[in-house]
């Protein structure tokens, strides 16, 4: 596989997760196939309106006479009225088949994006559990010492030694974490290994003016929907057709121009054309109620992205403060001018400081993946 021998030199890239994602998806592959499916339906109906050759040839045994027989002919659909409606609707029903295959790669693409991103903000969670548990580490050898020479009392040496045992186990927790992202990943991607995870480009929100693909689609249902109805409409007329044929054993040519009409019943193509008119109407207030909860999705999606940059710039400014604050309260520790339990909060509000930052990294990033999405942005 010439992915992985790439990735096995250097990091996988968001850029390629996401193509990777488009090619390898079994929801993507299928609506894929499910769109040519559609393309020779209605490459089908087409041809059908070409002409039709058929050859025949026989041979009769009467009254100890053998005689040969055959005929050539070629018959033409093109009169057709239904036929033509017909063709014209599958080939809308192709078109909205094809906006639903890029939908479905588009969101096959986005789904693997987030893994990524997942993946990569669970790496930084484990590099920030081990930072909290190298200082608990640190905290809790130092109030040890300062139990043993009698400065602080057992309590305090108790309640360190408790926050370096709570600073392994939620890196241990977080390293589970990021094993079990890393498996949805490759799961997602067909891989055995991943490899190292490059980081993430800066991701920035959508601009104005793209749609869903999945909008091109409903609106070309519409289409597909007023074919049919033109269809049903067709069928209340007469239908034609054109037919030459000639014989092979006596030159000459012949050729058949009729038309014939014909109803289903009495008021069975009155019935067909209104339950077509209103699948019309079924298909416009789809479209509409779909194009309004797009307008609605990618507005609130693009407000829960700037939020959530918000919130991300809060949580960084937190945790420089608690950097900040704990090593002067080490500091003043040192000089005497602090308790020990001022410390081991400070610590603790550090170790909360880093988590929190990461969350907030990670729901940055997926609600302007979901802002992209929504908008129909490509890669």
């Amino acid at each position: 596989m010439i992915l992985a021998l790439v990735l096995s030199a250097r990091a996988l890239t968001l850029d390629e997760t996401v193509r990777r994602a488009a090619e390898v998806n079994p929801g993507a592959m299928i609506a894929a196939l499910t769109a040519q499916q559609a393309e020779l339906a209605a490459a089908q109906s087409w041809a059908h309106l070409g002409p039709s050759p058929s050859l025949s040839v026989g041979r009769t045994w009467r009254n100890n006479l053998e005689i040969d027989s055959g005929s050539f002919n070629v018959s033409l659909g093109a009169l057709e009225p239904v036929s033509w409606f017909r063709a014209l609707q599958r080939s809308s029903q192709a078109t909205a088949s094809r906006y639903a295959a890029a939908g479905t790669s588009l969101d096959a693409q986005y789904a693997a994006a987030a893994l990524f991103v997942g993946a990569w903000e669970a790496r930084r969670a484990v590099a920030a559990a081990r930072d909290t548990e190298g200082a608990a580490e640190t905290l809790a050898t130092a109030i040890t010492a300062r139990v043993a020479a009698g400065v602080d009392s057992p309590l305090l040496g108790r309640s360190a030694e408790a926050g370096r045992l709570l600073a392994v186990a939620e890196r241990i927790a977080a390293e589970a974490e990021l094993a079990t992202a890393r498996l949805r990943l490759a799961r997602a991607l067909e891989l055995d290994d991943l490899g190292e995870l490059a980081a993430p480009p800066t991701l920035a929100l959508p601009g104005d003016g793209r749609a869903s693909p999945w909008l091109d689609a409903a609106k070309e249902s519409i289409q597909s929907a007023k074919w049919r109805h033109g269809r049903d409409i067709a069928g209340w007329l007469p239908s034609g057709s054109l037919n030459a044929n000639t014989p092979l054993n006596v030159p000459g040519l012949a050729i058949t121009l009729s038309a014939t009409w014909s109803l289903d019943g009495v008021v069975g193509p009155f019935l067909l054309e209104r339950q077509s008119a209103l699948a019309v109407r079924i298909a416009d207030v789809q479209y509409t109620a779909l194009q309004r909860d797009y307008d609605a999705e990618v507005a609130s999606a693009k407000v829960r992205a700037t939020a959530a940059g918000l919130v991300l710039d809060a949580h960084r400014a937190r945790q420089e403060t608690a950097d900040a604050a704990l090593a002067e309260g080490r500091a003043l520790l040192d000089a005497g001018l602090v308790s020990t339990l001022e410390v081991l909060r400070l610590q603790d509000q550090l170790s909360s400081a880093r988590t929190a930052r990461v969350v907030a990294e990670l729901a940055e990033l997926l609600a302007i993946l979901d802002a992209r999405r929504l908008a129909g942005e490509g890669w």
